[in-house]
């Protein structure tokens, strides 16, 4: 085809697409944009090497194959040139980087052709990017000197490379220009002085559409969008660069192009929020952002635009991983012009109707924050933007629940988003004209979800928050805080009706004899523990009384019940004896109201010892053992336990299994480890356990395990384990590894009683013994492995050798003393 020919066909192709579409087809693409098909490729007749004409061919081709082999070629020639030539061909720096110019008095190039660089630069193909980068950066390293003077042709598509979304172009492009501009600083200097060409270039890349930068022959129209919108998103992210980088004077030396960009299709710019492509709209959230900071007359200039692009056309379409961005946009954009929500905002429906719409759909895979950001753009909103009719903010908070609840809402965002949801709906009530509209306000949006925390069922699963009982505390002390006495007198009465209901539940547990009896009592355990465990965080949020009076009241309820349902059902319903255990570990400061005190302690006195044997056991123990933190007195504690124990000492033989299994409880604290130790009676239990456990009886070793962990043995009793196992590291021993297993124990867990000479010297003389052991290689095994336990005790590499030496030694003498009596 004749270059006539040509011109005519893309002329009249120009005048055909010069209509419409989004964004019509603009400036750019009839003055022969460097991004568009329909501008010819660079005249190769100037290059000379054969080989470099085919590879610039090869990147006219339409495959990304070809484009990509093609380059890989042109680099290789770039970094290793022939040896003929000292340096790049001009030619080739021409056809790659070479600008065509546009005279603006006739309308017409001064060349017929556009460099490869910029089209390669937005290629679908992210390969194709990389490498068109990388040649780049080649060139420059080639030949700097030339490449300076034609910066102001390249620089615009050197710098959008460095927003390139993909990681591997934007590294390519940022290595190149790096090599190029070395420091910071400099790269900075290259913003300030080609802001002419790069706000050129992002014009005309806004002023470009699908049908001008693809050939919609060889192009699906899927292909043809994400290069449009690849275009559109490097015109933006330059811009808002440059608005970043460069402070106020800079940007008043060329007003005027940026003037020209954003006046020029400012319907196109900011409509771009709603596009299709998640990267374009945060860019262009961004740029409003950083508009309001630096330049507001671009802003003021076009408000009813930016409301209906931002309110009425982005709030209802899909967001999703840039809603957080948007939000985070209208915030500063309310804040500074309000008008935006009333006076500024021209379409039909509501722009309250539009965000309602849009918060119901969540963050759309926003971050937690997302959640906070809404809260504070709906506290900036302007008077009459948010109804003040109940049942409309009813819905609207139901609206926030959809969007929380909602399958896509990442479950991380849980906790910020519902804290976020009680100060909103705070925020809501205040703006109610009475007491008793804000009481229902809450009745209706909040405490149903306090009820379904403590009490779970199908039918009020909306209103889960799952496990996030700091944000239910933080409602409650947003409802708790407040000056209204009628909201304070409901919050009060929901939570006299929970604790009633609990205790009603608590009090009507299923017996013993009931098949869901475990169900029925683990049931209770479990709400007991979501009580004080809410009640916990309300404490150490607000230690003042006043806020959480209504709780300490309803707590002690709870407890004085469930006292009275261990007691009444002689500890059989163990659920009761669990929520005092809990409200005791979770909410210490419950005891210190004398009524509470009162109760344990007359317990304690009354109950505590007769109910030792019922499935309530160790959760009566546990109190006990929770008791020391809040006793006055430590002697107070001492004397309850010691009392316990002692009881349970007496039993006889044929209770022994229930003997081992409450001792044992009774001890698995580290809190009695000295009241332990004094007592005799149990000193001497413990004893005839550890010579059971090292004779093999599996009941006892429960008992010596517990009683090393939590150092419960007297020192004479360490003394006396510690020769049982002694006496038990014996081949011959049936039970020996009993006596390995005890050893590893106490070395693992009470590794001071091995200290002393003695007990090294035997222990070593008798893991030697064992370790050479051939017939038994579990017992071989297991003895050569706590022989690095035993050793570092010694007190010096000389006396470890000296103990060795020792261990040889007396292992010989017995081979040579052998005696048939020695092997009997």
């Amino acid at each position: 085809m004749s270059n006539r020919q040509y011109k005519s066909q893309a002329s009249s192709s120009r005048a055909a697409l010069g209509g419409g579409g989004f964004g019509g087809f603009g400036s750019a693409s009839s003055r022969g944009s460097v991004l568009s098909y329909l501008t010819p490729p660079p005249d190769l007749k100037a290059v000379s090497d054969p080989n470099i004409v085919v590879a610039f061919k090869g990147l006219s081709k339409k495959d990304a194959t070809t484009k990509s082999k093609a380059l890989e070629d042109l680099r290789a020639f770039v970094q290793s040139p022939p040896e003929s030539q000292q340096e790049i061909d001009g030619a080739i720096l021409d056809t790659w980087v070479r600008q065509c110019n546009f005279n603006s008095s006739l309308a017409i190039l001064t060349y017929s052709q556009v460099q490869f660089y910029p089209k390669l630069a937005i290629d679908n193909s992210r390969r194709v990017r990389e490498l068109a980068h990388q040649v780049q950066q080649h060139i420059t390293t080639a030949d700097k000197k030339r490449m300076q003077k034609l910066m102001p042709d390249i620089v615009a598509t050197w710098l959008a490379g460095l927003s390139d979304r993909d990681r591997a172009v934007s590294k390519a492009a940022r290595d190149g220009l790096t090599a190029f501009l070395n420091t910071d600083d400099k790269v900075l200097i290259c913003w300030k002085v080609f802001q002419p060409q790069i706000l050129d270039y992002a014009r005309g890349a806004l002023d470009e559409t699908p049908q001008s930068l693809c050939d919609d022959r060889s192009m699906s129209p899927d292909e043809m969008q994400e290069t449009y919108l690849r275009v559109v998103g490097v015109s933006v992210s330059l811009v808002e660069s440059l608005l970043t980088q460069m402070n106020k004077s800079d940007l008043l030396k060329h007003l005027e192009k940026y003037e020209l960009y954003f006046n020029n299709s400012p319907a196109k710019l900011w409509a771009l929020v709603s596009c299709e492509d998640a990267f374009v709209r945060r860019l262009v959230a961004r740029l409003l952002v950083i508009c309001l900071k630096e330049q507001r007359g671009f802003v003021e200039a076009n408000l009813e635009l930016i409301s209906k692009a931002f309110i009425a056309e982005a709030l209802s379409s899909s967001q999703a991983s840039s809603a957080f961005q948007l939000i985070q946009t209208l915030e500063p954009l309310t804040k500074t012009y309000p008008e935006v929500w009333t006076s500024s905002y021209k379409t039909k429906k509501s722009a309250f109707s539009k965000l309602q719409k849009f918060i119901a759909k969540g963050s759309q895979g926003g971050p937690a924050t997302y959640w906070q950001s809404l809260q504070s753009l709906l506290a900036s909103l302007p008077a009459g933007v948010l109804p003040t009719d109940i049942n409309a903010l009813l819905d609207f908070l139901s609206a926030i629940r959809d969007g929380i609840n909602s399958r896509e809402e990442p479950r991380g965002n849980a906790e910020l988003a519902w804290t976020s949801y009680f100060h909103i709906a705070d925020h809501l009530a205040k703006d109610l004209p009475d007491g008793t509209l804000q009481a229902k306000l809450f009745q209706q949006s909040v405490f149903p979800i306090f009820e379904h925390y403590m009490h779970p069922s199908a039918e009020s699963l909306k209103w889960s928050l799952g496990q996030n009982s700091p944000a239910l505390a933080k409602a409650f002390v947003i409802c708790a805080s407040t000056r209204d006495a009628t909201l304070r007198t409901s919050l009060s009465h929901e939570f006299d009706r929970l604790a009633g209901e609990f205790i009603i539940r608590l009090r009507t547990s299923l017996p013993m004899q009931s098949k869901d009896y475990e169900t029925s009592q683990a049931s209770i355990v479990t709400e007991g523990h979501r009580w004080f465990s809410f009640v916990n965080k309300v404490f150490t949020l607000v230690p003042e009384v006043e806020i959480s009076k209504i709780l300490e009241q309803n707590s002690s309820k709870i407890i004085t019940a469930s006292f009275a349902a261990i007691t009444i059902r002689n500890g059989k319903a163990y659920s009761a004896a669990a929520v005092v255990d809990t409200a005791l570990r979770l909410t210490p400061p419950l005891f210190r109201i004398a009524e509470n005190m009162d109760s344990l302690m007359t317990f304690f006195e009354r109950d505590f010892n007769g109910l030792l044997d019922s499935p309530s056991m160790e959760y009566l123990v546990s109190i006990l053992h929770n008791f020391v933190y809040i006793a006055e007195q430590r002697s107070e504690f001492a004397k309850y336990w010691q009392s316990a124990v002692c009881n349970v000492l007496l039993l006889p033989e044929d209770e022994e299994e229930r003997k081992i299994r409450t001792i044992t409880a009774f001890i698995a604290s580290h809190e009695v480890k000295d009241i332990a130790a004094f007592n005799d009676k149990l000193q001497a239990f413990l004893h005839s356990m550890f010579v059971k456990a090292l004779h093999g009886d599996q009941q006892a070793w429960p008992v010596l395990e517990t009683a090393v962990t939590f150092h419960a043995i007297a020192s004479a009793q360490e003394i006396l384990l510690v020769a049982l196992i002694l006496s038990g590291l014996d081949i011959m021993n049936a039970y020996v590894d009993f006596a390995l297993n005890a050893l590893e124990l106490l070395a693992r867990k009470h590794k001071d009683v091995l200290q002393a000479h003695t007990t090294r010297v035997s222990l070593l003389t008798k893991l030697l013994a064992l370790s050479e052991v051939k017939d038994n290689t579990m017992v071989s095994s297991k003895a050569m492995a706590l022989r690095t336990f035993v050793e570092p005790y010694a007190e010096d590499l000389e006396k470890i050798d000296i103990v060795r030496s020792r261990v040889v030694e007396l292992v010989r003498n017995e081979l040579e003393t052998v005696s048939p009596q020695s092997l009997l």
